[in-house]
Formats: C-alpha cells, sequence, structure tokens
C-alpha cells in the first residue's frame, strides 16, 4: 500500500490495488495496478526494497519483462510499468534494529545516572538507524527519486511464441514419468 499511495503521489494518479485474477487457456495471474486512460490502458507491477544500496542496484530482469507481458495479454492493455519503490521499512524491523543497537550497549549493572546518559548516547544511533530504513521523511530522498520506472509495450508476437512454448511444454510434461505413470 505504502508503494501504491507512492507511486499515485509522483504520477499524479490516483491508484487503488487491483483485486482480480485473470486466467486464459494458458496463463493466470493478478496484477498490481490496471489503470484504463482514454487513449492507453496499463499495467503496474510494483517491487520494494527496503535499503538504497538493492533499490539502485534493481532493474528488470527477463521473468518480470514476461510477467507484464501475460499481464498485458490478460488484461488487453497496452503498456507494462515495472516500478521498483524504496519504502519504509516496516515499523517492527526498524523497531528490532534499534533494540539490537541498544543491547549492544546495553548493561543491566547501569544506575540511574548511567541509564539516562546511555539513553541520550543512544539517540543518534536511533537517529541514524531512521535514517538508513525510513525515507518517507527522509529529505535525502525526494517522492520522485524513489520510484523507478521501467515501460514495457504489448508485443503480440513474444506473446504468440510464448503461447507456442507453453503448448511444448505441456507436450511434453505428457512425456514425464514417475514410478511409470503419467
Amino acid at each position: 500500500e505504502d508503494a501504491i499511495t507512492l507511486n499515485s503521489e509522483v504520477d499524479g494518479v490516483f491508484y487503488i490495488k487491483n483485486e482480480e485474477r485473470r486466467s486464459n487457456e494458458n496463463h493466470s495471474g493478478e496484477c498490481d495496478i490496471f489503470k484504463e486512460f482514454p487513449d492507453k490502458k496499463i499495467i503496474i507491477d510494483i517491487k520494494c526494497s527496503w535499503d538504497p544500496e538493492t533499490f539502485m542496484a534493481a532493474k528488470p530482469d527477463n521473468d518480470y519483462e514476461w510477467q507484464g507481458r501475460i499481464y498485458m495479454e490478460l488484461w488487453d492493455a497496452d503498456e507494462f510499468h515495472l516500478k521498483y519503490c524504496l519504502v519504509d521499512a516496516p515499523p517492527h524491523l526498524v523497531q528490532r534494529e534499534k533494540d539490537n543497537a541498544k543491547w549492544k550497549y546495553y548493561s543491566a549493572d547501569m544506575t540511574d545516572a548511567e541509564l539516562d546518559l546511555f539513553e541520550k548516547a543512544m539517540e543518534p544511533i536511533y537517529d541514524q538507524i531512521d535514517r538508513n530504513m525510513v525515507y518517507s521523511n527522509n529529505p535525502a530522498f525526494t517522492k520522485e527519486e524513489r520510484v523507478k520506472t521501467f515501460v514495457f509495450y504489448r508485443d503480440r508476437e513474444k506473446m504468440k511464441l510464448m503461447d507456442e512454448r507453453v503448448k511444448m511444454a505441456r507436450d511434453y510434461y505428457k512425456t514425464i514419468t514417475l514410478n511409470g505413470k503419467n
């Protein structure tokens, strides 16, 4: 939901999560977003990263491309937008990192005064953990910088090849035996 909201804000379009699964004789799938515009229909699939390194390295691979091509076929869409989003880590993971940092330096033998100093000394560490894991309020990243989009266009010839491969795979599957049975 965070990534859908982020994309809505960046694109200036209200997106909602698709809940419909579609199937045809060869394929089945449930895209993240289907949006119909006056001049085109698009499919959006969102991949979320919780750290900048993973986000920056993200790029489309063959599996994601074909996933999108199947979605375009199932929804009769013109374009597939693969969107990588840098989103906040879930709060429980942020808290876990803070707890891990705290227990690394904490001592049960601390006096109340030492505990107060300890908590104050931990504040910069907690702030750094927030900067490393929470991007929605981090000035180092604009909303636009937190979304990478790769666009694929519908290609009916490629889908014909895919459907031929599906038929070949089904024919091959019929020849496979396990313990002498198909």
